[in-house]
């Protein structure tokens, strides 16, 4: 078939006449734990511990972040919120982990946050932990689990670009920590709504 007689799949618009989803969809603003940081003082920090190896248990192996069951362990990070997230709609920020044995116990995760606009000053910061501790109980050994922290009320926000600042946590000296283990953390990211594929202007929405 000639490619002139293709159908050219473009979408064309102008001006304000910009694109706008009539259904909002979802999507994630990844923090791989590769993009964190530890602190070099002042915090404990969690250690690297193996994950997982091969079936003869003789590979190097593959390690990751494991957060202590007794002491506050913390990572540190920074988002920058899309131009295609929906103005005002909540973001719901949670991690994913695994447990690194059979032992039973649900797992506390905190987050303490800054947030703000450009032109605005980081005030105070927000200490919030995880509401849904049960998803995390008795969750086996090595299973991938998802445990919300906070779904943050961004109500009044309409700005491109805010920002957060954020200390994530185990919250292990909690009573509702009651996992005696080390709990890998695998990824933290915030469930964002988008009703457009990003901004019309540069600076604003």
């Amino acid at each position: 078939m000639p490619r002139s007689s293709l159908v050219k799949p473009y979408i064309i618009t102008s001006g304000d006449d910009a694109i706008k989803y009539e259904d909002t969809l979802w999507d994630d603003i990844r923090v791989p734990v590769s993009a964190t940081r530890k602190p070099s003082a002042g915090l404990a920090v969690p250690d690297v511990e193996l994950f997982m190896q091969d079936s003869a248990g003789t590979s190097t192996g593959i390690w990751c972040d494991a957060f202590d069951a007794s002491t506050e362990e913390s990572v540190l990070f920074e988002v920058q919120i899309p131009h295609a997230w929906k103005q005002e709609s909540s973001l719901h920020l949670h991690v994913h982990h695994a447990n690194s044995d059979s032992a039973t116990g649900a797992t506390v995760w905190g987050a303490e946050i800054g947030f703000a606009e450009i032109g605005e000053t980081f005030g105070t910061s927000t200490i919030y932990t995880s509401s849904d501790i049960t998803a995390g109980g008795s969750a086996g050994d090595h299973k991938h689990v998802l445990t919300e922290i906070v779904m943050y009320d961004m109500a009044g926000v309409t700005s491109v670009s805010p920002m957060f600042v954020v200390r994530l946590f185990r919250d292990a000296t909690n009573i509702a920590d009651t996992y005696g283990s080390d709990t890998f953390l695998l990824e933290a990211d915030f469930h964002m709504e988008i009703d457009r594929p990003g901004s019309r202007h540069e600076y604003i929405k």
